[in-house]
């Protein structure tokens, strides 16, 4: 049947149409494709399927700098658990979580890498040979384990140690009619060793801290007011530690930073000069600082430090309002928890401080003393007291720590600076020295596992760690219904015997009804 022209026209259009349709589905895929322009919505419980910002613009970074990962799991086989009774199957589930979790993990991670990332789930059963080169990297954890690669360099987890926090039996078994035998698992750490594993693989060397002697709390010992957390962070990020006498001479070359911690008596005036002398060729010190209420002497200024860096240290304790717990809509003074101090104003653009203000987490301090700006005495030389702050409700207080009460007069309250920053430009070359001034107690082990993020950062923006940014992934946290077996002796009474017959007892009451009709 021969085309008019009419019906010739309509078939062109459908097929331009079609043409058209085909290439912009095309050019979509391609741009989509990009990773600058992938994006997920997540709407899963706990938001299990999505990954923390920090994470995302890590793996983009490995993109942008045409690095390439790899990760290798080495997962048992569901087949090949033995099972024994209950608790073995309690094992078995665990185990098989776990797995699920990571996979799930590791999609996003592949997802979000683009083509810096490689993910290669092994098969022990049906392709022994060609993990062999993967267990190498292994020694002895060679099996449920995920193998973060980078060139020769790895990093091995393995699931229940690394990726997990389990809640452990007790030695005895429990008390009496305890049905918790096994490990259970308490929060999923899967983003958080995985993103740390990847930073410290992209990162080469040992840079070493030196801390002086003259700090008040012990490095290593077990105690809560020792450093021994902070320490064996550092230690398992990269960097070796030392201790320092600047009495007996200058900072060492080789060191990448110096810390004093909880100080209690001024530095002497040729200490001073000595770790002056480090900050003007490009050093990095931490000074942190708390106040103690008795005695007073215990509470050193650094006035000749100050002096020179342009600031002062407050002798009083900063306190701030808190909620009342009677009446959460108002405020209380009258407690000595007004010493805690969270603080509320972080610096939102600082390298140290950003990640933190990204997901609202506050550093909390204790003991604070407010640090002030003062006209510094040498060139070049610039405070940042915006790093952090307290809240707008701070108060400074001279009274002992047992009898803290109200304010003594109105108008008194204010947002408060307790760390600050000071830059200083170098004699020679062009390394900054950096001097970090935090005016509480934070990084003990008591105040480690609230602010143990906020240190990893300060000490490698000090160490000029880019990559080491810290952190902490969404920890999936599973829900569990713990029942007593009077509990569950109830429940089956109710559910499986009381529910159904009165379900039955009601049929057979209208099933008799209606036959009388």
């Amino acid at each position: 049947m021969a085309l008019t022209a009419r019906s010739l026209t309509g078939w062109l259009n459908l097929l331009l149409s079609a043409a058209l349709a085909l290439g912009a589905w095309a050019l979509a895929t391609v741009l989509f494709a990009q990773p600058r322009l992938k994006q997920l919505f997540d709407w899963s419980p706990q938001a299990r399927f999505s990954v923390e910002p920090a994470t995302a613009q890590l793996l983009q970074g490995l993109v942008e700098k045409g690095e390439e990962l790899e990760f290798h799991t080495i997962f048992v086989p569901p087949q090949t658990f033995t099972v024994t009774g209950p608790e073995g199957e309690q094992v078995r589930a665990l185990h098989l979580r776990l797995q699920e979790l990571t996979r799930d993990l590791l999609r996003q991670y592949d997802y979000l890498g683009g083509e810096a990332v490689r993910v290669v789930h092994h098969d022990l059963l049906s392709e022994p040979a060609a993990i062999k080169e993967v267990l190498r990297e292994v020694t002895e954890r060679n099996y449920n384990s995920v193998v973060v690669k980078k060139g020769k360099r790895s990093k091995v987890l393995h699931l229940l140690d690394d990726l997990a926090e389990l809640n452990l039996p007790s030695a005895g078994g429990g008390p009496v009619g305890s049905r918790r035998t096994v490990p259970t698992l308490k929060s999923y750490k899967g983003e958080e060793a995985l993103s740390t594993a990847v930073k410290k693989l992209l990162v080469e060397g040992a840079p070493k801290i030196y801390f002086l002697r003259q700090g008040s709390g012990s490095l290593t010992a077990g105690i809560a007011a020792s450093y021994s957390e902070l320490v064996g962070a550092l230690s398992d990020d990269g960097f070796e530690i030392a201790q320092l006498d600047l009495a007996q001479g200058d900072v060492p070359q080789d060191a990448t930073a110096v810390g004093l911690l909880g100080p209690v008596r001024e530095l002497p005036a040729d200490v001073t000069t000595r770790l002056w002398r480090y900050l003007r060729r490009g050093g990095r010190v931490l000074l942190s600082v708390a106040f103690i209420d008795k005695p007073q002497s215990w509470n050193p200024t650094f006035r000749a430090l100050g002096a020179r860096a342009g600031f002062a240290i407050g002798d009083e304790l900063v306190c701030h309002v808190i909620p009342d717990p009677r009446d959460p809509s108002r405020s209380t003074m009258g407690d000595p928890q007004v010493q805690n101090i969270v603080v509320a104003n972080l610096n939102a653009t600082h390298p140290i401080t950003r990640p933190l203000w990204r997901v609202q987490r506050f550093p909390r301090m204790k003991a604070c003393r407010e640090i002030r700006r003062l006209e510094p005495t040498e060139d070049g030389v610039r405070l940042d007291t915006s790093i952090f702050r307290t809240g707008p409700g701070a108060w400074l207080e001279d009274r002992p720590v047992d009898f803290i009460g109200p304010p003594p007069a109105d108008g008194v309250y204010a947002s408060r600076c307790v760390g600050a920053i000071a830059d200083i430009d170098p004699e020679e070359g062009d390394r900054t020295g950096h001097l970090v001034l935090l005016g509480g107690a934070c990084f003990d082990n008591l105040g480690f596992s609230l602010n143990g993020d906020l240190a990893l950062n300060l000490f490698n923006w000090m160490a000029e760690r880019s990559a080491l940014v810290s952190i902490r992934g969404r920890k999936y946290v599973p829900r569990a219904l713990a029942l007593a077996p009077q509990q569950i002796d109830r429940a089956f009474w109710l559910l499986v015997v009381a529910v159904p017959g009165v379900l039955l007892l009601l049929g057979l009451m209208v099933f008799w009804r209606r036959g009388r009709v």
